[in-house]
C-alpha cells in the first residue's frame, strides 16, 4: 500500500508538472498548447493498468482535477451525433415520397430509437426532430405524430418558427395523444393547416365544442378528423352587413383627405420620424394606441420583443396598470408622439401601405370648423428583421390589419403639410386569412387546394382501410369523395376486391 501510494504521488506530480510546462507561450493561442497536456493526461491514463483499487479510484479524480475537460465533452457531442444519426435514418424510412408523407407515429413503441429518449414533450427532442426536416428532407404535406403522448404543442410551435418550418405541411395528424386543453390549438395556428386529425385527444370527445373551437381558433383548417367542416364554418360565421364604400361627407374634401393621406404615408413607409413627420404633428398633439387579441408580429424572441414594446406603448385598458392610470399611455406632444412611434410601435420594422387597399371615411365639423375626422380601414405590411443567431440581417414580411382614426386641424402658413394632426388612434390587430362576409360554402374550391384534399383524403382512407392507394381513390372516387361514404362502399364490396388491392 505504501508503495502504491507513494507511486501515485509520484505520477500525479508527473502530471501537474507537464500541465504546467505546457502552459501556452506569448502570442500563441491557447488552444495548441493545452494539445500537449492532453497528451500527458491521456498518457497518465494508461498507467491506470498497473494501479489497483482504491489507488487506481484516487488516481482517476486526481486526473479529473488536472484534465477536468477532457473526455465529458467529447462523450457528450459524439452521443449527440450518434442520436442524430439514428433519428435521421429512422426519419428517411418513414419518408413515403409518393404519398408526400412523414410517419412519427408511435415513436415510443419504435425498436430502432430504443436507445434514444424519445419525447415529443422535450423541447430538445423536438427541435432536434424539425432541425433534420429542415436540412435533409424535400418538402412534403402530411406529418403523423400520432400516438406520442404529447401534451403541449408550445415546443412544435416554437422549433417550427426557430427553423423557419411554419406552414411546411398542409395535413398533420395529432390523433391519440393527451391534448386536453382547447388553447394548445393557439399554437397550430401559424401552421397554416388544411386538415387536422386529433381523435383519441380528449379535447375531441366534445364533438360541438370540439369543432367550433378548430373554426375559431384554425381559420384555415378546411377538414377536422376526416369531416369537411367548410360549411359549418360558415354556419357558424355571423352575418354582418354589406361593408360600405369610400365617403368622404363634404363637397371638396376627397381630394385634400387622399393627398394628405399619401403624403403621409410616404413618409411613414420612409422612417422619415425626425423630419418629415415630426412637422405634421401639431405641438400639442396626441396618440394612443390598442392592439388587437392574437395579434402577433414576428417569430419567436422576436415577436415578443415586439409584443412587449406594443403593449407598453398601448392604451389596452384591460391590462392593469392601464386600467389603474389611464393617462399614463396617453402620448402627448409631438415629440412624445414621434418618440413612440418610433422606439416602440415601429422599432426594428419596416412598413408598407397600399392607399388604394384602404377603406376611407372623411368627415368635415360644421360645428368645430376647420376639424376634419379621417377614418382609415387597411392593411399594413411589415418587414421585420429577425436579428437572431442565423437570422440576423433576414427580414421576414407580415401582413396585419388596422384602423386608423386622425383628427386634422389646418396648418399654419409655409407648413410643408397641408394639415396638421391633432389626435391620432391606432388599432392593429390581425389579418383574417379567410373574409368574413364571404359566404364560402357558395364559393368553388382552386383547383390546387381541391387536388391537396383529395391527395389527403386518399392517405387517410388508405391509413384506415390498409387499402392500396390507387383503390383508396377509387373507393373516394365512387361515393364521391365522403370518406363516410366510401368506407360504407368498401364494406359492401370487400369480398369482391382483389388482392393487390391491399397493402403488404
Amino acid at each position: 500500500l505504501k508503495l502504491q501510494f507513494l507511486y501515485l504521488i509520484g505520477l500525479v506530480a508527473l502530471v501537474c508538472r507537464n500541465q504546467t510546462h505546457a502552459m501556452p507561450p506569448r502570442g500563441k493561442p491557447a488552444r495548441q498548447a493545452g494539445a500537449p497536456a492532453a497528451r500527458q493526461a491521456g498518457a497518465a491514463r494508461q498507467q491506470l493498468t498497473f494501479v489497483k483499487g482504491s489507488g487506481r479510484k484516487n488516481l482517476e479524480k486526481a486526473l479529473a482535477t488536472v484534465n477536468p475537460m477532457a473526455g465529458g465533452d467529447q462523450r457528450e457531442s459524439k452521443k449527440q451525433r450518434v442520436t442524430r444519426q439514428r433519428l435521421k435514418l429512422y426519419m428517411q424510412r418513414k419518408l413515403n415520397s409518393k404519398r408526400q408523407m412523414l410517419d412519427m407515429s408511435n415513436l415510443d413503441k419504435a425498436t430502432d430509437l430504443s436507445e434514444i429518449n424519445v419525447n415529443l414533450n422535450s423541447r430538445t427532442f423536438v427541435d432536434l426532430m424539425l432541425e433534420i426536416i429542415a436540412n435533409d428532407f424535400p418538402p412534403f404535406e402530411s406529418l403523423s405524430l400520432a400516438s406520442n403522448n404529447i401534451t403541449s404543442l408550445q415546443h412544435l410551435q416554437a422549433s417550427a418558427e426557430q427553423h423557419e418550418l411554419c406552414g411546411f405541411v398542409r395535413n398533420l395528424d395529432l390523433s391519440n395523444n393527451k391534448i386536453h386543453s382547447f388553447k394548445e390549438l393557439d399554437h397550430l395556428k401559424s401552421f397554416k393547416l388544411a386538415e387536422l386529425l386529433m381523435k383519441g385527444n380528449p379535447i375531441a370527445s366534445k364533438k360541438e365544442d370540439y369543432a367550433r373551437n378548430i373554426i375559431r381558433r384554425l381559420p384555415t383548417v378546411e377538414i377536422a378528423d376526416l369531416e369537411n367542416i367548410t360549411r359549418l364554418r360558415a354556419q357558424i360565421r355571423p352575418t354582418l352587413p354589406r361593408v360600405q364604400s369610400t365617403f368622404y361627407l363634404a363637397d371638396g374634401l376627397q381630394d385634400f383627405v387622399l393627398s394628405f393621406c399619401k403624403q403621409y404615408f410616404t413618409a411613414l413607409d420612409a422612417g422619415a420620424f425626425d423630419s418629415d413627420l415630426l412637422g405634421v404633428y401639431a405641438p400639442n398633439a396626441m396618440f394612443t394606441l390598442t392592439t388587437g387579441k392574437g395579434l402577433e408580429i414576428g417569430y419567436g424572441t422576436r415577436a415578443k420583443d415586439i409584443l412587449s414594446n406594443l403593449r407598453e406603448a398601448g392604451h389596452n385598458l384591460c391590462i392593469s396598470r392601464n386600467n389603474a392610470a389611464p393617462a399614463r399611455s396617453l402620448h402627448r406632444g409631438r415629440l412624445a408622439v414621434i418618440n413612440v412611434l418610433k422606439d416602440k410601435v415601429l422599432k426594428g420594422m419596416k412598413t408598407r401601405h397600399e392607399l388604394g387597399e384602404f377603406q376611407v371615411d372623411a368627415l368635415k365639423h360644421p360645428l368645430a370648423s376647420p376639424l376634419i375626422t379621417v377614418t382609415l380601414h387597411g392593411k399594413v405590411h411589415f418587414n421585420v428583421d429577425q436579428a437572431t443567431g442565423a437570422s440576423v440581417g433576414k427580414e421576414v414580411g407580415f401582413t396585419r390589419c388596422f384602423e386608423r382614426v386622425l383628427v386634422l386641424s389646418s396648418a399654419p402658413a409655409g407648413s410643408a403639410w397641408p394639415a396638421h394632426i391633432v389626435n391620432e388612434f391606432l388599432h392593429l390587430r390581425p389579418l383574417k386569412d379567410s373574409p368574413v362576409l364571404e359566404n364560402l360554402a357558395d364559393k368553388a374550391t382552386p383547383p390546387d387546394l381541391q387536388e391537396a384534399r383529395q391527395r389527403a383524403l386518399t392517405a387517410a382512407m388508405a391509413s384506415e382501410t390498409k387499402l392500396t392507394d390507387e383503390y383508396a381513390r377509387m373507393c373516394l372516387e365512387a361515393a364521391g369523395w365522403d370518406i363516410a361514404a366510401a368506407q360504407r362502399l368498401l364494406a359492401e364490396r370487400k369480398a369482391s376486391l382483389p388482392a393487390d388491392a391491399w397493402r403488404q
